[in-house]
Order: structure tokens, then C-alpha cells, then sequence
């Protein structure tokens, strides 16, 4: 979980993702990647399961893991 406050420069792997801050960077989730109205993903985003809500910026592209 990347707290509201948070801000990072990094690639982000786990099974589960959870933006509420800021990443610049790629993010990976086996299971899901959650960008929240507060979230900031700079970077391509790739899940079995991508959720955005209202309000969040996605800059980047964005790919399933589902095979």
C-alpha cells in the first residue's frame, strides 16, 4: 500500500497493489492493482485484476496477466 502521503520511485510488486499516493514507476500486481481518487501511477500497470476510481491519474499503459 502506498499511503496518500506517500511518494515513490520505484517498480512495485506484490500480489496485491494499492495506490492512494504517488508512483513513479511501474506497478505489478499477481492478483490486483488499485490506483484510488487519490492515486498517481507515472508508469505502466500490469494485473489479473486493474481497478481506477474516479479522480485517479494513470499515466502509462496497462496490461492483463490473465493467459
Amino acid at each position: 500500500i502506498i499511503g496518500e502521503t506517500g511518494d515513490v520511485e520505484a517498480l512495485v510488486e506484490a500480489q496485491v497493489v494499492t495506490v492512494r499516493g504517488t508512483v513513479r514507476g511501474n506497478c505489478q500486481g499477481t492478483k490486483k492493482v488499485e490506483i484510488t481518487s487519490t492515486g498517481k501511477v507515472f508508469g505502466d500497470i500490469a494485473s489479473r485484476a486493474i481497478v481506477v476510481a474516479e479522480g485517479a491519474i494513470p499515466k502509462g499503459g496497462a496490461r492483463s496477466l490473465i493467459q
